[in-house]
């Protein structure tokens, strides 16, 4: 059937036969759970450890996770001094691990090389600007970079930058994030570029702005942003697309997973299995072709699992020759929405689904008309995502109740 453009909305694109994302579960993570941990990927295989455990102890054992054999193998003890939401990196076949919190209110600001040959740590010229946790980190060629973070005393959260050069064991101070003071924001790279965004400013608000840093130039833009209810969210990559995922804003737990395209400055809404639980403060591998995510805690406790997600269909945008929209209004509504199709959708295949901010679907129906009415009696006020299947073809919009 047609593929079609619309608004607000990211088109899943296929090249031959279509396949399906997917969920996986895999070998709980080592000796017991934990939160706010970070990880890693080299040479193919992932790399973790530190972090909190349930007793609320932080720990310093560190892991790598082999994907072939699903097993995971206990490596040197972590020898620096963050345990909980430092930052790590790996660069030209080392991983570098730093910063973070060492017990309540005790922010770090030692940065530690890990060697897989030799199984050592060497610790490595500290960061040069004020001890911090909760930082944005993402590598670009053979650089790092870190972004804002907090202090942790009161609201002093941070936004200036700074670039790490392996090969030479120096930092440089970049420009500063526009956005604002900031912790516990989304942070990645795509294509030469680092993204940083989301997250919580210094009045403690959580936020979903979202920019683009480009190193050539030294210069932030801003971007699409993020279209979930606002969050410090967890996040991957896989096949050029960034998944937002998860999180909290501190008085619940999200179980929605946002896809975002730099190609296109658009996000679609991701299918999540209820059976994976949601979280935040959890650690993430990001390789090629798939990715996992484990451990963190929820309303529930700290949690022990891993997962594996398989992004199956690529994202993209195609036919740009002929654009069609599809509508979602009014917006803000009261007690119906109206959806407006695009020509080419076939109401054979089209269903819909409504979905809270929490990732949670609410409704399921086939749609027979181009132009549908829907009934929100029963919905309480709130932010809601509508998510139309035609086909092959996937469309997702925001809108508020009120």
């Amino acid at each position: 059937m047609k593929k079609f453009i619309c608004i607000l909305v990211c088109i899943l694109a296929m090249n031959g036969m279509a396949r399906s994302q997917s969920w996986t579960q895999k070998s709980p993570t080592y000796n017991y759970g934990r939160r706010s941990a970070s990880g890693c990927t080299m040479n193919g295989k992932g790399y973790t450890g530190l972090g909190v455990t349930c007793d609320n102890i932080f720990v310093k054992d560190f892991w790598e996770y082999d994907t072939v054999s699903n097993g995971w193998l206990q490596l040197a003890d972590y020898p620096g001094n963050g345990s909980a939401d430092y930052i790590s990196f790996a660069i030209k076949g080392k991983i570098y691990v730093g910063l973070g919190l060492n017990g309540p209110q005790v922010c770090q600001f030692d940065l530690w090389e890990y060697n897989r040959t030799t199984n050592t740590w060497t610790r490595k010229r500290d960061f040069p600007s004020t001890a911090r946790y909760g930082s944005g980190c993402f590598v670009i060629g053979d650089s790092a970079f870190v972004v804002a973070g907090s202090h942790y005393q009161g609201n002093d959260y941070l936004y200036d930058m700074w670039m790490y050069n392996p090969a030479t064991d120096t930092w440089k101070q970049k420009a500063d994030f526009p956005g604002g003071k900031r912790a516990w924001g989304t942070s990645f790279s795509i294509g030469g570029m680092g993204y940083f965004g989301l997250g919580f400013s210094s009045t403690y608000t959580q936020e979903t702005d979202f920019w683009k840093y480009n190193p050539v130039t030294n210069t932030w833009s801003g971007l699409a942003g993020f279209p979930g209810a606002p969050r410090a969210a967890n996040c991957f990559v896989a096949d050029n697309t960034a998944y937002v995922c998860f999180g909290t804003d501190n008085t619940q737990y999200f179980h929605d997973v946002w896809g975002y395209h730099p190609a296109t400055n658009s996000w679609n809404l991701i299918n999540v299995p209820l059976d994976l639980p949601e979280r935040t403060a959890c650690f993430t591998f990001s390789f090629s072709d798939k990715a996992f995510i484990g451990n963190g805690r929820n309303a529930v406790g700290v949690l022990a699992d891993l997962w594996e997600f398989n992004p199956g269909i690529p994202f993209g945008i195609v036919n740009r020759d002929q654009p069609e929209s599809f509508r979602v209004y009014p917006n803000p509504a009261t007690d119906k929405v109206i959806l407006d199709l695009p020509a080419s959708a076939d109401l054979n295949q089209t269903e819909t689904d409504i979905y809270n901010a929490q990732g949670k679907m609410l409704l399921q129906k086939p749609l027979l008309k181009k132009r549908t009415e829907l009934d929100l009696g029963d919905l309480p006020d709130g932010i809601y995502f509508v998510k139309v299947r035609s086909g092959e073809s996937n469309m997702t919009a925001k809108f508020i109740k009120e």
